[in-house]
């Protein structure tokens, strides 16, 4: 009977809408995670192999030095959006 209020009142729905949404987007990161490192091989590759293998290094170097910086914002982002939610309970 709880059960069947429960769906009357809309929470049961809420929650399977809710969950069905998580399992679509998480879907979709890992295409676009598998697609986006098949594009950063291939565009290696070719750099690679039209100029030389020590321009490859340097682009990828820069591509991990991308990565670190956005780790770190992303982080000191968490750190302050912390710290405020601190100040304004």
């Amino acid at each position: 009977m709880k059960s069947l209020m429960e769906t009357e009142s809309g929470k049961l729905v809420s929650i399977v809408s809710a969950d069905l949404f998580l399992i679509e987007r998480t879907l979709a990161m890992t295409v676009t995670v598998g697609s986006s490192s098949l594009v950063c091989i291939l565009c290696l590759g070719t750099i690679s192999y039209l100029y030389s293998y020590e321009y490859a290094l340097i682009t990828f170097g820069f591509m991990v030095l991308t990565l670190l910086m956005q780790v770190a914002t992303s982080t000191w982002l968490k750190r302050l959006k912390m710290r405020e939610a601190g100040l304004t309970d």
